[in-house]
């Protein structure tokens, strides 16, 4: 499955490539990168991993057709 990341590093926001581990866009607006990482996270069947600070913020999948936060373990 491929983990999509979205990373703040500074003050904006990185989508991070599952493959290759290089930043693949950024915005200063978090919710942009969220919404490209989940459009992407749904075509390939992966998820969207939300780091903050380094610490894991959230994770989103897809539930029935819609990309949700989910619990994390």
């Amino acid at each position: 499955m491929k983990v999509y990341r979205v990373v703040r590093h500074g003050s904006e926001w990185h989508l991070i490539s599952p493959s290759t581990g290089i930043a693949i866009g950024a915005a200063s607006e978090k919710s942009v990168v969220l919404q490209w990482a989940c459009l992407l996270a749904q075509k390939s069947g992966g998820e969207v991993h939300v780091y903050d600070d380094l610490a894991l913020q959230d994770v989103y999948a897809d539930a029935n057709g819609v990309m949700q936060s989910v619990a994390r373990e």
